[in-house]
């Protein structure tokens, strides 16, 4: 098993409520992830920047719509847009908190960012592999999928942060 692998992620992944962003409404209020995963996003002094905006700004100007971006918590993000609070989330991918979005009508953009996903080990690990691995660290929020095998088998301990800004 390779610590590192390919994840097709719909990271454009604009999902809207069934009608609740109409053709009439010309400003969009995308809720954004507020970390730095920066070249891909970050906020910075208060202004959302990196390839994700670039993207969304492109999208925004070609369908005649202005964005308001609304930097907010990963966990919160999914409530604000059941809540109104949003009209679309950004990013997403139809398996995270699949539970919660049973039952909604969600629509998600095709995938125009592709990234590879990959673990972080001390220099005292390397080679070692996947067995050993026992404590993985994430951003809370994120769910590390290629583990779920060994973090529901007890074999991996998950351990989240919260999520850092820089600059």
């Amino acid at each position: 098993m390779s610590l590192i692998r390919l994840a097709v992620v719909a990271v454009l992944s604009l999902w809207v409520l069934a009608g609740s962003v109409q053709a009439a409404q010309r400003e969009l209020v995308v809720g954004v992830e507020e970390l730095d995963y920066y070249p891909v996003y970050a906020v910075r002094q208060g202004e959302y920047v990196g390839a994700a905006r670039e993207i969304l700004d492109a999208f925004a100007q070609a369908e005649g719509y202005t964005v308001v971006y609304k930097p907010l918590p990963i966990k919160r993000l999914f409530a604000e847009l059941l809540s109104g609070g949003i009209d679309m989330k950004f990013p997403d991918n139809p398996y995270w908190a699949s539970d919660l979005k049973q039952g909604r009508a969600l629509v998600y953009s095709q995938p125009v960012i592709r990234y590879i996903d990959g673990v972080l080990v001390r220099p005292d690990s390397l080679g070692k592999g996947v067995d050993g691995i026992r404590a993985l660290g994430t951003v809370s929020g994120f769910t590390p999928f290629a583990w779920m095998d060994r973090i529901r088998s007890g074999k991996v301990q998950v351990k989240e942060i919260r999520a850092w800004t820089c600059c």
